[in-house]
């Protein structure tokens, strides 16, 4: 591979890093995404379109935190005692079925 060519795949991956973030802090925005399993989804499918380990380093970090916290048989703060997938136990279901299988 061409040093011009590495050069601009680095260039490419940082700037996409840099404008997922800033889409991933607009949609929080817009949709009220504010629990942990909505948004370390999003990290998912991150990590699933460019293979970036970093990506399920944070999904993992989501996964440990979410186990820590006693979710759903403790209720916390942005964890509503409901079935929704947004916030509630089905979010949790869907994130540990979907991200950690």
């Amino acid at each position: 591979m061409s040093l011009k060519r590495n050069k601009l795949e680095k260039r490419f991956k940082k700037t996409f890093k840099i404008n997922a973030l800033f889409f991933m802090v607009i949609l929080c925005s817009i949709f009220l995404i504010s629990n942990s399993c909505s948004r370390h989804r999003l990290f998912y499918l991150l990590f699933q379109i460019t293979r970036d380990q970093e990506w399920m380093d944070w999904v993992e970090m989501g996964a440990k935190a979410i186990m820590e916290s006693g979710v759903p048989e403790q209720e916390v703060e942005g964890f509503w005692n409901n079935v929704g997938v947004c916030c509630g136990s089905a979010g949790v279901a869907d994130f540990f079925s979907v991200s950690m299988a």
